[in-house]
């Protein structure tokens, strides 16, 4: 889950399929509106071994540059909030 803004009606997701057609439709459903469903987001499953670091640079409130896959190869940013993040295109 990149972003989920329930009071804006608001969504970014990334999901992991095992493959994408590049001739027919892939389907794939998301549900909502369940407040009481279990949270099933599990950032370190989607990167295999091959991964050695992957960072989202999301990190605004701390030092750390977090690491999504299991090798925890976390950086350090010079301050919060330094550099300065802006939002960037997804796609």
């Amino acid at each position: 889950r990149e972003r989920h803004d329930q009071a804006n009606s608001l969504a970014e997701y990334w999901v992991k399929v095992p493959s994408v057609s590049g001739t027919v439709n892939t389907e794939f459903y998301i549900y909502y509106g369940n407040s009481g469903a279990a949270d099933g987001a599990d950032p370190t499953a989607v990167w295999d071994a091959n991964f050695k670091g992957v960072w989202h640079l999301k990190d605004k409130t701390s030092t750390t540059i977090g690491d999504s896959t299991t090798n925890a190869n976390d950086g350090t940013k010079y301050a919060v909030n330094e550099p300065i993040e802006v939002d960037g295109k997804i796609g």
